[in-house]
C-alpha cells in the first residue's frame, strides 16, 4: 500500500496478485456539485420556487433562480438555502424576463460517523406558468457538475428475481 501511495503512476501488481485499493483520504473525496436546469420560458416574473428535498447533518442545498432576456446572459438572480422536507422560496420582487432557470449547489457531509448526501426530489418554479422538474428526463435536460447526479431507481434493482427459478420444460 505504501508503494502505491508513494508512486501512484508506476506499474502495479500483475493480474494474478491484483488487489483493490480505495483511497478515502478527505482530499480525494469530492463532496460538492451542482445542477443547472435548462432555460425555460417565463410568462411573468418569477414568484415562487417550491421544492422537496432530503438531507441531514451539515449537508446542504442552495438554489439560485436566474432570469434572462436572451437565454444566455443572466439578468437577475436570487439565492436561498433549502431546508430538508418541503418548502417554498418567495421570489416576489424579481423583474420580468423572457427566460428563467435554477442553479443548485449540493454539499455532502461525510465524516467519521455518518455520510449525509443531499437529495433533491422536485422543483416547481412559478413564473406565470409553473414548470416542474421531478423525473430523470426533466433533470437530464440540464447539466450536472462535480459530485452531483441523478441516480435512477433501477440501478439498485435486483434483476435476478426477474429470471425463472427453474428451466422451462421442452416437449
Amino acid at each position: 500500500m505504501t508503494a502505491v501511495r508513494n508512486n501512484p503512476t508506476s506499474a502495479g501488481a500483475s493480474k494474478n496478485s491484483l488487489k483493490i485499493w480505495l483511497d478515502f483520504e478527505d482530499s480525494n473525496i469530492e463532496t460538492s456539485g451542482s445542477h443547472t436546469t435548462e432555460w425555460v420560458e417565463a410568462t411573468a416574473a418569477p414568484t415562487a420556487l417550491s421544492y422537496n428535498a432530503a438531507f441531514a447533518g451539515k449537508a446542504s442545498i442552495t438554489a439560485t433562480v436566474q432570469t434572462s432576456d436572451d437565454g444566455k446572459t443572466v439578468k437577475e438572480e436570487k439565492s436561498a438555502a433549502l431546508t430538508s422536507g418541503t418548502g417554498k422560496i418567495d421570489l416576489t420582487g424579481m423583474a420580468d424576463a423572457k427566460y428563467v432557470r435554477v442553479k443548485t449547489a449540493f454539499v455532502s457531509d461525510l465524516n467519521s460517523t455518518e455520510s449525509s448526501v443531499p437529495v433533491l426530489n422536485e422543483y416547481a418554479l412559478t413564473a406565470g406558468k409553473t414548470k416542474i422538474w421531478n423525473t430523470l428526463t426533466d433533470w437530464e435536460k440540464g447539466t450536472f457538475e462535480g459530485a452531483a447526479g441523478h441516480q435512477p431507481g433501477h440501478v439498485y434493482r435486483n434483476y435476478a428475481k426477474d429470471l425463472p427459478t427453474t428451466a422451462p420444460s421442452v416437449t
